[in-house]
């Protein structure tokens, strides 16, 4: 498979030109890329529920709003946005929009995992693709408003049109994914990737901030001190990071800072932790992740409460919001839209 980026200049939205856009769902993601391929010229509407929320917000946003069949009946080109959620996401496809669709149309999902654990089975005439952003839906319109994009990743999993890679990449241009670059992937990647950063790699930052903090209070530090030096700065240095890399960011903290992190962190994050990962790996692989979360979800969520809660009520949480509020981290025009257990 060719490694290159894919850039503006790789993309042609006049494909897109007779082409009906339907977004259905208008959560984080689903916000920015339908405002985002509306700006970009595109003719979108939304699927939501009559009298929801997201259909209210979308109508706020000047775009058409629809029931979700009738954005069934009208799309030549679904992007399924039903907020992060795999199952409910395939059964919206499954029961609400393809029921009512074209024999030929496209499919998009902004992740791989519906494809890949075959919750989802496109019928033989569908182009079936994913666009995944690497970044939060946030970043998504932030970084199209100011001019540039987010990086991304389109892979196709099912050409049935022959066009599917041309069309994929035309709406990733609409989206603003080529102004940083699109990198070509498979379903089975973008799956496995994607999962084990958010699974180890987001998980690994949040638990580690907080035991750090916490070994900062136990220890009789002051919470707003260990606020500040544990889970404030390394925002900062995370910034310092996707600037400049992890060498640059070292180069630009104090000498004793950087001697400190380069000797320490290995103690932390030692042999023992990369095999967890691995183990990680091997239970998004063989379905053991996809049970847990299904089952999760088909009990109503207990275990992702529980655990939201849980971190949500962390005196790192509690401590920093106060804060945030203080010194004004939060502004009123923040992107602010979470995505809602439904």
């Amino acid at each position: 498979m060719e490694k290159r980026l894919y850039t503006d200049e790789d993309a042609d939205l006049n494909i897109l030109s007779e082409k009906t856009i339907a977004v259905v769902g208008y959560g984080t993601q689903g916000t920015s890329r339908a405002l985002n391929m509306r700006d970009s010229g595109l003719k979108v509407i939304v699927g939501a529920e009559e009298g929801s929320e997201e259909w209210k917000r979308a109508g706020e946003d000047g775009l058409e709003v629809v029931p979700i069949e009738e954005a069934g009946r009208r799309g030549d080109i679904f992007e399924v946005e039903v907020p992060d959620m795999a199952y409910r996401a395939a059964k919206t496809y499954e029961e609400r929009i393809k029921p009512h669709a074209k024999k030929r149309h496209m499919l998009c999902f902004s992740s791989g995992l519906n494809y890949y654990y075959g919750v989802v089975k496109p019928g033989p005439q569908v182009d079936a693709a994913v666009t995944a952003a690497k970044g939060p839906g946030s970043a998504v319109r932030s970084e199209y408003v100011a001019g540039f994009g987010v990086p991304a990743l389109l892979g196709i999993h099912q050409d049935a049109s022959g066009q599917a890679w041309e069309v994929g990449l035309a709406l990733c241009k609409g989206m603003g994914f080529t102004r940083a670059g699109v990198q070509r992937t498979t379903v089975e990647e973008e799956t496995c990737t994607d999962l084990l950063g958010e699974h180890c790699a987001w998980g690994a930052i949040v638990q580690l901030l907080k035991v750090v903090f916490e070994v900062m209070v136990e220890e009789g530090f002051d919470p707003s001190v260990a606020f500040y030096e544990a889970v404030n700065e390394s925002k900062l240095t995370t910034d310092l990071i996707y600037k400049f890399g992890m060498a640059g960011m070292l180069e630009r903290i104090s000498n004793t800072a950087a001697f400190g992190a380069m000797l320490i962190g290995p103690r932390i994050i030692d042999g023992r932790v990369k095999e967890n990962v691995r183990q990680a790996l091997k239970n998004i692989k063989n379905g053991g992740f996809n049970r847990e979360w299904r089952t999760d979800f088909e009990e109503g969520y207990p275990r992702y409460r529980q655990l939201l809660e849980e971190i949500r009520n962390h005196e790192a949480d509690v401590v920093g919001n106060e804060l945030r509020t203080k010194l004004g981290v939060r502004k009123a025009g923040d992107f602010s839209i979470t995505n809602p257990l439904k």
